[in-house]
């Protein structure tokens, strides 16, 4: 965190002007220090791995846990204070794990659709839409089965 506060002050005194976007985790909106002068040094988005809010899921896919043990508020206040400094979040979550159903997937994107991320990523291809002819059915079922969700979200494209 020490190294990034330094970078970020002497970027920010000389005076770049210049806008950037950045991966990070969720501990990067740990307190306001490192959002306002990452903001100051021209920082306009961040990428955020969230994965899932699904903590049997984050056990599966190995995700350390540190974050998720501190509960689905940490994430969303992170969020917003990252977003309170004028840095647009996107978040990432993969979407089909095992032990995710509907319900758990459906309830990460209407939790997050909260927070106004400025975009939100999923991953879901799995082994059995591995061909070209079964990932365009897939698609297309998954288009159909998610734009009433996130329609009733309130999250639209802009």
């Amino acid at each position: 965190k020490e190294r990034c506060l330094d970078l970020f002050r002497a970027m920010a005194a000389a005076g770049l002007n210049k806008r950037w976007i950045t991966q990070v985790t969720i501990n990067f909106g740990d307190d306001d220090e490192l959002p306002a002068l990452a903001r100051a040094s021209g920082c306009a988005g961040v990428f955020i791995g969230l994965e899932s809010t699904d903590t049997k899921s984050l056990t599966l896919i190995r995700k350390d846990g540190t974050s998720q043990r501190r509960g689905l508020a940490y994430y969303h206040e992170n969020v917003a204070r990252i977003r309170r400094h004028g840095i647009g979040v996107v978040g990432s979550f993969i979407l089909g794990i095992d032990t995710q159903d509907m319900g758990t997937i459906a309830a990460d994107i209407l939790r997050f659709a909260e927070n106004r991320l400025a975009a939100n990523g999923a991953e879901t291809v799995t082994s059995d839409r591995a061909t070209p002819d079964a990932l365009r059915k897939h698609l297309a079922a998954e288009i159909a089965k998610w734009v009433p969700i996130i329609q009733k979200a309130g999250v639209k494209a802009e």
